[in-house]
């Protein structure tokens, strides 16, 4: 499995990517009904006062049993109608089922992830803090025991398997955490815990990232879920030297601008055990776009949606005089949709991958 799109881009300037028939029997011949007429020349020779009781019974059952299979056929056609009224229901619930299958349906197309539950009554805890917020940022508020839960869900594009097959496994569950954080000549530097599921009943994998704010800056580690709506960091590479110019989010008075701001990160690389290094540069223009009605299984929220909006390029150690850098693919998106005192409410990142928040704890 590959890592962000960052990871996915050095590995891909490094090297090139190497990803009953059932036989029926014929039906023998009904048995020929000559046998049953032959008894009807033995009444002919009976007297004629008997011939007129014979044709008075066979009048007489013919009408019964005709009138009897007509009367029953008529209680039982309403009998018959209510099972399909009852089936009826059935067939929507049906739809909504496949919902968590039509994962994949649709041919040519990846699986997607299941719909979210239904939004149900706004499952955010309070607690009382023990410690306050080491950051003023109601974006994200980061006092000690908070922590948000969020679960895959389909994302706004469809895509297909051939894409699919060149992008990260998408986990189906990520815990956030914030552990603690301390504060050196006023800048403090949050540590999170971060609990990425590839699946349910395995164990996650557990990262720890950091947040360092203050006055003019707001930034966030790059292999954070935080940085880019991209989880579980970075596979085969070590990734050092991290310079910025700017910032990760611009806050105003804790929030967000209403105009957008640019972050430039340069970062050296290398990959572990197969050989590799180089330089990245990355820029990240951020786009504050107009509140939307986000509905989450947590509930529903008026959100601020955050483009990022991301080009760059890749540099690699040893290439020929002259050569150019690997280019990062354009219109590499990812969008967040924020909600003060609370955080993020939806993430969808530039693999086309989308989480939603299940529920959160947070202090008060």
């Amino acid at each position: 499995m590959r890592s962000m799109f960052l990871a996915a881009t050095l590995l891909a300037a490094a090297a090139p990517f190497v990803v009953a028939r059932a036989q029926t029997e014929p039906t023998p011949p009904p048995a020929p009904p000559a046998p049953t007429p032959a008894p009807a020349p033995a009444p002919a020779p009976v007297a004629a006062p008997e011939a007129k009781p014979e044709a008075k019974p066979e009048a007489k059952p013919e009408a019964k049993p005709e009138a009897k299979p007509e009367a029953k056929p008529a209680p039982e056609s309403p009998a018959a109608k209510p099972a399909p009224t009852r089936a009826a229901p059935a067939s929507p619930a049906a739809p909504a089922a496949p919902a968590a299958p039509a994962a994949g349906a649709a041919p040519g197309a990846a699986p997607a992830p299941a719909a979210p539950p239904a939004p149900a009554a706004n499952p955010i805890t309070r607690f009382a803090a023990t410690k306050k917020s080491g950051c003023a940022a109601r974006m994200l508020p980061l006092a000690p025991g908070n922590q948000w839960t969020y679960i895959e869900a389909p994302g706004s594009r469809a895509i297909d398997l051939k894409e699919a097959a060149q992008l990260p496994n998408q986990p189906k569950k990520v815990v956030i955490s914030v552990k603690d954080y301390v504060t050196t000549a006023g800048v403090a530097t949050v540590t999170l815990e971060e609990q990425s599921f590839l699946k349910l009943e395995e164990p996650p994998r557990t990262l720890t990232t950091t947040i360092t704010c203050g006055p003019t800056k707001f930034d966030i580690a790059l292999e954070s879920f935080f940085f880019a709506g991209e989880p579980g960091g970075y596979w085969g590479l070590e990734m050092t030297g991290v310079e910025r110019k700017g910032t990760t989010w611009n806050l105003l008075r804790g929030t967000l601008p209403d105009l957008k701001w640019r972050e430039d990160v340069t970062v050296t690389w290398k990959r572990v055990g197969v050989g590799g290094s180089g330089r990245l540069e990355m820029e990240r223009e951020f786009v504050p776009e107009e509140r939307q009605q986000v509905t989450t299984p947590s509930g529903i929220f008026n959100a601020e949606p955050l483009a990022i909006v991301v080009t760059g390029r890749v540099f690699v150690d040893g290439a020929a005089p002259g050569a150019e850098p690997y280019g990062f693919k354009e219109g590499m998106t990812n969008r967040m949709w924020l909600v003060d005192n609370i955080g993020a409410v939806q993430v969808e990142n530039s693999f086309g991958h989308r989480y939603v928040l299940l529920n959160a704890k947070l202090a008060r």
